[in-house]
């Protein structure tokens, strides 16, 4: 209904998927530079997470449906596959 409100929200998630692409980039240089180790991988499926998160809530915002749980799962199957690494 309100579209400049839905614009602004687009953007703020435009943004913050803007600040996971740059936290992956900068720990890719960081995992490029000084190797690999366990805090850096935990470091990546959290902005993955923050990304995909942002993903799922443009796509709700723009087709005004409820998409959380497909984003929950993801969150929740990625982060038990990081414990038992």
């Amino acid at each position: 209904e309100n579209k400049p409100l839905r614009i602004m929200l687009a953007v703020l998630i435009l943004e913050s998927m803007l600040f996971a692409v740059v936290a992956l980039s900068k720990l890719y240089l960081y995992i490029d530079c000084f190797g690999f180790t366990p805090l850096r991988l935990q470091s990546t499926w959290l902005a993955c997470v923050l990304l995909c998160g942002a993903l799922c809530a443009l796509i709700g915002l723009l087709t005004r449906r409820d998409i959380t749980r497909p984003w929950v799962v993801f969150a929740s199957v990625t982060l038990a596959l990081l414990c038992l690494w």
